[in-house]
């Protein structure tokens, strides 16, 4: 039987699996694909130049396709779906079915009463080794299920073409609609459909969940097997689905199609089994995947119910709106802003951040959203860096800097910017230098022809020359950079925009932060913060009572508030951000490596620094950009991008490294240097200067005190560090 589709929503998960997937199908014509955006028309037109793309399903002939793949964002599914099924076309949606269970259960009934076959593409129910699971339970051949515990949770990473993913009105929700549905799949489909709700926490702010917990209770026929789902996009939980059998743990991972491990009670010789099927070990994914492609022609060609109908998926619907219905909001000490209601009135209406989804841009939308009544435009490039601001219903905008069309759009009626992005397009100069300083010039310009009463500016202290006897720097002895590294650069130029634009009347300040640090810093993740809280750190005596020049991420948004407050006070200056309060190398590691118990070596031998090898890194770079960028390449790695196993940390290294490790090769933080000749086992810290960076002038000229003291700022930071790598 042929079948003749269309594919509606022509995204990441069009492009990289239903699109791939269907147009290797022999029995299979893709008639074309439907999407709003015309970038994204444009995109799948190069990629696929005998694809026929339309703007809207109605462009398309109705007599020309018989069934249909919805893949938009989650608001249109209910939408497209029944316009489908009112012209009697059978269709394989993404989940969720709908923003409702409501919803679900009214397309399930108009599906059946046109005779068509709706089905729902939750292709991980097709694992072998979720099969062997199912099997295990329900022949009870380790003893009678008793308690399950399915934690599922990680970085977001999903390679996402746009904000949909993070727009409450466009997904409905946000990790419990992502991958809830999946998780839900799984445990309906291994203890059955009767589940009860017991509880459900998450910390969406009016916007969509990005951590959740649920309690559930399945009653079986001679049972009822309790236990819990948490489910999450900023921390570590793994995913594992661990189930509690009377003679056995079982074990399923949601990254391992194939087999689980059985780990028997009772057992003196501590044996671990792994069991799965003998067949299919070796199934490619995109096999795995095309299962449910397979499924939905099976049951069109055979007038049969779909393995993967949306009748079989609306217990999982009911659970998911009864979390939303009685969700209790979780809140941790370390996301507190109580301390900044001082600044409910700022006295600005509308307020554009850039870099709002990074590291000190989303502490400012967390603080704003909470204590103020401001409008706020929060700018980011990438969609999967929005994840910790979604939490909040702000608007969204992906703005590209380099584009004064697209600054000019995000800016419109803003009377305050506060710029925190920076170019981090590790190992391309050029564009790292246009993003940082053409980019902030495309902002001056827009602010200035919107009248904006304030520009925060955040430098750091890369544009400063901290290679220097002097035992203090501050604003009146300090000397700029003279560095030839093109962070550095760029950041000097950059400043040199903001102060060319206040001389010429715009009320703007730059903010140098010293080293930030605090809940979700990028420290803290890859470079000397990991290596404390988990392996420990080696100092050398020359560094060891080195002052740490470090500043709590609370203290850079009280200075960033008190500027927009008093735009007349701080134009045309520039203040250095820190906690100066003497905290050396010594302090600051000990607060980490003790809170850890990890160990903390001092008098290390001195760490061999190599010019040379820096140099040689870049030279390697710049040769082998070709071959990154080349189409060979970009399958290759587009393939191990969206690899379930192998794709975790390829792509969270390409999405939070490079800016990273660019600041640490600017002095710009603490540098570890591996050193052939140093005899401990632990990683070597060096401190980057002996002087210390004075607040002294900021807290007289603008009365900005620190807001948090060292020892709650390290404690926040270690809770922190202990939720997101789920070790609490």
């Amino acid at each position: 039987m042929q079948f003749n589709i269309i594919i509606v929503g022509g995204g990441a998960i069009s492009q990289q699996c239903h699109l791939p997937i269907l147009l290797g199908k022999s029995n299979v014509n893709v008639i074309g694909v439907v999407d709003k955006s015309p970038k994204t028309r444009d995109d799948l037109a190069l990629a696929y130049p005998e694809l026929a793309v339309y703007a809207d399903v109605d462009d398309i002939n109705p007599n020309s396709y018989d069934s249909a793949v919805v893949a938009t964002p989650a608001a249109f599914h209910f939408q497209i779906t029944q316009s489908l099924l009112n012209n009697s076309k059978h269709v394989l949606v993404e989940k969720p079915v709908a923003f409702s269970a409501t919803e679900a259960e009214q397309l399930t009934e108009l599906a059946d009463k046109n005779n068509c076959k709706l089905s729902v593409s939750l292709y991980r129910r097709f694992y072998p080794s979720v099969t062997r699971l199912k099997e295990l339970i329900e022949s009870e051949e380790w003893g009678k299920a008793l308690s399950f515990d399915f934690q599922w949770g990680d970085s977001y990473s999903w390679s996402a073409t746009s904000l949909g993913n993070m727009q409450k009105e466009l997904a409905g929700g946000g990790v419990l609609m992502d991958i809830g549905p999946h998780a839900l799949d799984w445990l309906c489909y291994l203890f059955g459909p009767e589940v009860r709700l017991t509880d459900y926490y998450d910390d969406a702010e009016q916007g969509i969940e990005t951590d959740c917990g649920l309690k559930l209770a399945f009653d079986t026929n001679n049972a009822t097997i309790e236990g819990q789902l948490c489910l999450s996009r900023i921390r570590q939980l793994g995913g594992d689905l661990i189930v509690e059998c009377e003679k056995a743990t079982l074990n399923l991972s949601v990254g391992e199609r194939f087999q689980i491990t059985i780990e028997p009670k009772g057992s003196s010789n501590g044996n671990v089994y792994h069991y799965s099927s003998p067949k299919n070990n070796s199934e490619d994914w995109f096999a795995t995947f095309a299962k449910e492609h397979d499924d939905f022609f099976n049951a069109i060609e055979n007038n049969c119910e779909p393995f993967l109908s949306s009748k079989s998926v609306l217990p999982a619907a009911r659970i998911i709106d009864q979390c939303y219905a009685t969700k209790n909001t979780v809140k941790y000490d370390w996301q507190n802003t109580s301390k900044f209601a001082e600044f409910n009135n700022l006295g600005i209406k509308k307020v554009l951040i850039t870099g709002a989804s990074g590291f000190l841009g989303g502490r400012i939308v967390e603080v704003l959203s909470e204590q103020t009544s401001v409008e706020i435009i929060a700018a980011v490039n990438n969609p999967n860096n929005a994840t910790r601001i979604s939490r909040y219903n702000n608007k969204l905008m992906l703005c590209d800097i380099n584009s004064p069309e697209s600054v000019g759009n995000a800016i419109d009626s803003c009377d305050a910017v506060i710029h925190c992005a920076v170019g981090t397009a590790y190992g391309d100069d050029k564009l790292i230098y246009d993003t940082t300083v053409e980019g902030t010039q495309n902002l001056l310009t827009a602010a200035k022809r919107n009248n904006a009463k304030i520009f925060v500016h955040i430098s750091s202290l890369a544009s400063v020359d901290m290679n220097t006897s002097a035992s203090v720097i501050d604003e009146d002895s300090f000397t700029p950079s003279q560095s030839d590294d093109i962070y550095a650069r760029s950041k000097l130029a950059a400043e040199q925009k903001v102060q060319e634009a206040a001389n010429e009347g715009l009320n703007a300040v730059i903010l140098r932060p010293t080293n930030i640090y605090g809940p979700y810093a990028p420290f803290f993740k890859v470079g000397a913060g990991k290596q404390a809280v988990t392996n420990g750190v080696a100092l050398p005596a020359s560094s060891a009572n080195s002052p740490s020049n470090s500043v709590y991420v609370d203290n850079v948004v009280v200075a960033i508030l008190t500027c927009l407050s008093k735009p007349a006070d701080v134009t045309g200056k520039a203040y250095f951000v820190n906690d100066d309060d003497g905290f050396t190398y010594t302090d600051f590691f000990t607060a980490f490596t003790s809170a850890f118990d990890k160990p903390i070596e001092l008098n290390a031998p001195q760490p061999i620094h190599s010019g040379e090898e820096q140099k040689l890194i870049g030279a390697l770079v710049k040769e082998t950009k070709n071959l990154a960028t080349s189409k060979e390449m970009r399958k290759l790695a587009l393939k191990l991008f969206n690899s379930p196993k192998l794709g975790f940390p390829f792509r969270w290294t390409v999405e939070k490294l490079p800016g990273v490790e660019n600041k640490l090769r600017n002095n710009d933080g603490p540098v570890y240097k591996d050193s052939k000749a140093k005899k401990t086992s632990l990683p070597v810290i060096e401190a980057s200067t002996k002087a210390r960076v004075s607040n002294a002038v900021l807290e007289t000229l603008t009365g900005t005190q620190a807001i948090t003291s060292r020892d709650e700022a390290i404690a926040n930071t270690v809770a922190w560090i202990k939720f997101q790598s789920n070790s609490n």
